[in-house]
């Protein structure tokens, strides 16, 4: 109730840096942070990090509204390891396993956790925090070896590409782990937001909620 979806801003494969630096005339998202008309405005930034650039999306947004919060969205790996050309098919995913996928995500995370954890030190308050999706995924990759995940037979069956561009299980999946960061709310029992076209069934959703939930509620 009395949510509203203040505006997006798409850039493809982006840093942060690419939407601070767009320009004035076509850039919603400092528009909307002059106006105060955001809560809490979510970062999803590429494997560029440190990015400077949410510093300064962070400064400018409290500028405005000072009781505002950031939410930067831990991503999974680009092609299972951060190291472009690191995988030849998709087929190659499932062979993977979790401890095979972990190192590369721990780096990932700690890079992001870094600069969270400084900008946070600057506030008398946590303005920032992080939605864990990367560590999501994981489990979701677990549940999917171990023969799980209702529907989902092999693990490349949850991407369309070697970069990473997920399939409906993980877009649902990003999807509850956002609601659960910014909500502080378990997504667990929610009425599916989207059945993808039948190719993610309510069992399948029930599934993406609890590891949603799980995966946020143990994420230091």
């Amino acid at each position: 109730e009395e949510h509203e979806t203040v505006g997006r801003q798409m850039i493809g494969g982006s840093s942060v840096t690419q939407h601070w630096e767009l320009a004035e005339e076509k850039n919603r998202v400092k528009e909307a942070l002059r106006a105060a008309k955001v809560d809490v405005l979510t970062m999803s930034p590429n494997w560029v990090i440190p990015d400077p650039a949410i510093d300064k999306f962070v400064e400018l947004g409290l500028k405005h509204n000072p009781e505002m919060r950031f939410v930067i969205q831990m991503s999974w790996t680009a092609f299972d390891s951060m190291t472009r050309g690191a995988l030849k098919s998709l087929e190659e995913r499932d062979t993977k396993t979790i401890a095979d996928l972990r190192p590369a995500q721990i780096l990932f995370a700690t890079a992001i956790e870094l600069q969270v954890n400084a900008i946070n030190a600057k506030h008398d308050r946590p303005v920032v925090t992080i939605s864990p999706v990367g560590y999501a995924v994981l489990k979701l990759r677990e549940a999917v070896i171990e023969g799980k995940a209702p529907g989902v037979k092999k693990q490349s069956d949850l991407y369309r590409d070697l970069l990473g561009h997920g399939q409906p299980p993980i877009l649902a999946l990003c999807t509850y782990v956002n609601y659960a960061v910014i909500y502080g709310r378990s997504p667990v029992g929610l009425a599916p937001f989207d059945t993808f076209g039948g190719a993610v069934s309510p069992e399948l959703h029930k599934l993406l909620q609890q590891i949603a939930w799980d995966t946020v509620s143990t994420y230091a």
